[in-house]
């Protein structure tokens, strides 16, 4: 009897597993999220450096400004888009950095955007991409809400400086008296060992 009551709890915890896992996976819309990264790269100062994008400006996008692109990626955001997906290399947010949409940018990180998430196959953050771009005004909600501020030390030079030459070491190595110092001593002296 108990081992019957375990098969049906089991099965049970299964099918549950599965549907919620279903639901999970399909939470998002593909549609939904083509439509606000279509929304958003159509808004002017939004098109890449080169080239173009491949969305067609959204046919429901009542005017080309940011008010009212935020309130048509809300429409999205209610339909299931993803604000975090990629497209062309970036997120959503990425994009409205780069763009200068910076409402755009604080509303979508009030709406679940990932600061964190890094373009594809890259390094660049929010953050990163704020302070390139001098987004003052992304950069004081990433400072504020997330206590995300930017590195202002300088990038560290290519080359390192040289080192200097340890003559006295070198000496050892070449003149070491072989009667009194082994091959190993004078290869290993000065090492550390962890």
């Amino acid at each position: 009897m108990h081992k019957k009551i375990l098969r049906l709890g089991r099965s049970v915890v299964m099918a549950l597993s599965f549907v919620l896992l279903s639901t999970a996976a399909s939470a998002f819309s593909d549609d939904a999220t083509d439509n606000a990264f279509a929304a958003l790269l159509s808004m002017p100062g939004a098109g890449p450096e080169q080239g173009y994008w491949d969305f067609p400006k959204p046919d429901d996008l009542p005017a080309a400004n940011e008010t009212a692109l935020i309130a048509y990626l809300a429409k999205q955001l209610k339909a299931g888009a993803d604000p975090n997906a990629y497209r062309h290399v970036g997120t959503l947010l990425h994009h409205a950095i780069r763009a200068g949409q910076e409402r755009t940018a604080i509303w979508l990180l009030a709406h679940g955007a990932d600061p964190r998430k890094t373009l594809q196959g890259g390094t660049d953050t929010a953050l990163t991409l704020g302070a390139r771009y001098k987004r003052a005004k992304v950069l004081q909600v990433l400072k504020s809400t997330y206590g995300l501020v930017p590195d202002t030390t300088p990038p560290s030079s290519p080359n390192p400086p040289p080192q200097p030459v340890d003559a006295k070491r070198i000496a050892s190595l070449t003149f070491g008296n072989p009667a009194t110092t082994s091959w190993h001593e004078t290869i290993c002296a000065g090492w550390r060992y962890p």
